[in-house]
């Protein structure tokens, strides 16, 4: 017996829908998707970002920082992805379930986000025209990426590895270390490597 197709979900259909418990959704071309539940430290790098910016933008109008913040996708039909920091220009308004012309946005990698933060959303972010900046921070290691759109219109990409490198949002006036970020977070250690010594 056929599969009866599924009806997908236009955005309109996905801001009035209220699926019960408090999983977080996004819609990608008009089916929902289930975020799976963060691992506390993907909850830590993202407050500590956060605070960063809104130290940074305040008394700086218009700009604000904002938290889980709604993204739509300029290509994708019916698409509306949650980010984990959004830097915007534009007043928020309490009927408004995405930010207008983002200009930072931020994702925390973990395991279960990580591929599709890349192919998917990444790729979709930079093709936001008011987009200046993108950063990705590793939720599970001392890593991260910041990807800056030139006045050419290319983009670049500032790979910080350790705790000394600068995390720099020329749109924000942000400027801090790497292990600014990860403060308060204990890695694992990777296993140190045996050395075959030769001797039976």
């Amino acid at each position: 017996m056929p599969t009866a197709a599924r009806k997908l979900m236009s955005l309109d259909e996905f801001f009035n829908w209220n699926p019960p418990g408090d999983t977080r959704w996004e819609l990608y071309s008009g089916v929902p998707v289930a975020m799976a539940p963060p691992m506390r430290t993907h909850g830590l790098v993202a407050a500590t970002l956060g605070g960063l910016l809104f130290a940074a933008l305040k008394g700086k109008p218009p700009r604000q920082a904002e938290s889980k913040a709604g993204i739509l996708s300029p290509t994708r039909r019916n698409s509306w992805y949650s980010a984990d920091i959004a830097v915007s220009c534009g007043p928020a308004r309490p009927d408004q379930q995405y930010t207008a012309e983002p200009v930072v946005i931020a994702e925390i990698l973990s395991q279960s986000t990580q591929d599709n933060d890349r192919t998917v959303k990444l790729p979709d972010y930079r093709r936001i025209p008011s987009v200046r900046e993108i950063v990705l921070l590793d939720s599970r290691k001392m890593f991260g990426e910041v990807h800056r759109r030139t006045d050419s219109g290319a983009w670049i990409v500032d790979l910080l590895t350790a705790a000394e490198d600068r995390l720099v949002l020329e749109s924000c006036g942000l400027d801090v270390s790497l292990g600014e970020l990860y403060e308060g977070i204990a890695f694992d250690e990777p296993p140190a490597e045996t050395i075959d010594s030769g001797t039976r």
